[in-house]
């Protein structure tokens, strides 16, 4: 197995991760960036940046692409590992297909969608990038309440799919330009649809629920889940000593996930390790 040894080890390749990396280049800490998947994590699926300054208007995929080219400007070149789990002995110690043995983690894992059921049915997605893909896929049932759901459900209207949104209340609370383009498009809204179940045949997938006392059901080619997002964290085992371990702030409070307050989370973090690295 491969081992680096290195200052720091961030884990994570999200905007908190990427600015993480970029000022500890500042600070000419020797790190190591460590993504699972692909820069620019939650960000790489926003249809239009709207509650940033700075890349007002822009897509995720453009947010995305002003990472990759700061990295590379840096000369940062990310290593593409799961990471499972953390141990201290003596040194940090992490583990993925390969290990780190580090003094420092800044660990910017971000978020991960949260499960509206158990059952892993094939036409069941809770991102929308795997069912764009999917030619086979004309009309799309989207469960949610937040800005998540509504961007995903018109980034799914924009590819010209057939799209129903279901809220479990009324019109969810969120930014009015989004809401002024989803009341725009012929997304078929429907709120105070209360969840009741989820069926799987080989020819559609059924969504039930109740409305005023009214049970539904509605069968769509594929349901997109977007029903919240929960915390994203790496097991920390053996060890009571996370005096080296920064925990950037869109973990910790997943309510308010914006890309300008993960920049500076991760900016924050990386400060508090040249800190203790120099301590």
């Amino acid at each position: 197995m491969k081992e680096y040894k290195v200052d720091c080890l961030i884990i994570g390749g999200g905007p908190a991760g990427v600015s993480a990396a970029l000022q500890l280049k500042k600070r000419d800490v020797d790190f190591i960036l460590v993504e699972k998947k692909a820069i620019g994590g939650l960000v790489s699926l926003a249809r239009k940046i709207t509650n940033s300054p700075l890349i007002y208007g822009k897509t995720g995929i453009e947010v995305v692409n002003i990472m990759r080219n700061a990295l590379k400007k840096s000369g940062i070149e990310p290593v593409f590992d799961k990471i499972t789990n953390v141990e201290k002995s003596g040194e940090y110690n992490a583990f993925g297909e390969y290990s780190y043995k580090v003094k420092s983690i800044i660990i910017a894992t971000g978020t991960k969608p949260k499960k509206l059921i158990d059952e892993n049915y094939r036409n069941v997605f809770y991102e929308y990038d795997k069912i764009i893909t999917n030619k086979e896929i004309k009309n799309v049932g989207v469960i949610g309440q937040g800005e998540i759901a509504v961007d995903q459900a018109l980034s799914l209207y924009d590819r010209g799919f057939d799209v129903n949104i279901y809220f479990k209340s009324t019109l969810p609370n969120i930014n009015l330009e989004l809401l002024g383009e989803l009341k725009k498009s012929k997304i078929k809204i429907i709120n105070n649809a209360k969840f009741i179940s989820i069926e799987e045949n080989t020819n559609f997938t059924t969504y039930s629920y109740k409305k005023s006392n009214i049970v539904y059901k509605i069968n769509f080619d594929a349901l997109l889940i977007a029903v919240g997002r929960s915390k994203q964290i790496i097991q920390l085992e053996n060890t009571n000593d996370t005096n080296g371990i920064q925990i950037t702030d869109n973990i910790t409070k997943t309510g308010m996930n914006y890309i300008s307050r993960a920049c500076y989370s991760g900016i924050n973090a990386a400060e508090n390790i040249f800190k203790y690295l120099g301590d």
